[in-house]
């Protein structure tokens, strides 16, 4: 079995401004019902976070999956505000950590973001985008990129995927000190009040309480599962 990445959620969201660029106040990630779940520092290699600089400190704001040593797949609305795309002089990627505090991670200037094209034309759908990186990462045991699920016939109804992030942990904005993960199951488009006949680009996900859940996802928490 291999993993691959086969949707994207957001990770972390609050009030940032950065220059002239403002962060919208967010939507939360709630991780959990009973007690947190947390992965070793091998377990999502391809895992990353989105970094802005605010008065002088960098915090993390978004995040996504390494699918390429130069190349991160992410949501369109972590690289832009009110349809235009965040300068790319204001951005970093961090990769090899799985701590809030990123210690032991390698942070990456961004040469390049692209937002699909039909992402501003449409209220939810096509929300994906990618950050080209101005030098490729070094990979190893905890740096790794994953590969893209590619085969559009396959059924993926019932699928166990998994949701990491450093997210919101509960409704008082509590962050953890790790990355967290939650389990989802590939589910109906109906269950997530998503049309399959006028939108086919939705992956709709769901879980029980106990097994944790995007709450509000306002940015990048990443969805992987196993084939």
């Amino acid at each position: 079995m291999y993993r691959i990445a086969i949707a994207l959620i957001v990770i972390l969201c609050n009030l940032w401004n950065v220059k002239c660029v403002q962060f919208n106040a967010g939507r939360f990630i709630v991780n959990g019902f009973n007690k947190p779940i947390e992965p070793s520092e091998s377990d999502f290699p391809h895992q990353t976070a989105l970094l802005a600089q605010v008065n002088g400190t960098e915090l993390i704001f978004c995040g996504g999956s390494l699918i390429h040593p130069r190349w991160v797949l992410t949501a369109a609305h972590c690289l832009e505000q009110d349809g235009k795309q965040f300068p790319t002089s204001l951005l970093k990627v961090a990769v090899g950590s799985i701590y809030s505090d990123l210690r032991g991670g390698q942070k990456l200037d961004v040469k390049e973001t692209i937002i699909h094209k039909a992402y501003f034309e449409s209220s939810a759908s096509h929300d994906i985008g990618l950050i080209k990186l101005k030098r490729f990462v070094k990979l190893s045991s905890l740096v790794n990129s994953i590969r893209l699920h590619t085969n559009t016939s396959e059924n993926l109804l019932g699928q166990t995927v998994y949701l990491t992030g450093l997210g919101f942990i509960n409704d008082f904005s509590r962050k953890p000190e790790r990355l967290r993960k939650a389990i989802l199951h590939v589910n109906t488009p109906d269950k997530c009040f998503i049309d399959p006949t006028k939108d086919a680009t939705q992956l709709c996900c769901t879980s029980t309480l106990f097994e944790g859940k995007a709450c509000k996802v306002r940015t990048n928490r990443v969805v992987n599962g196993y084939e």
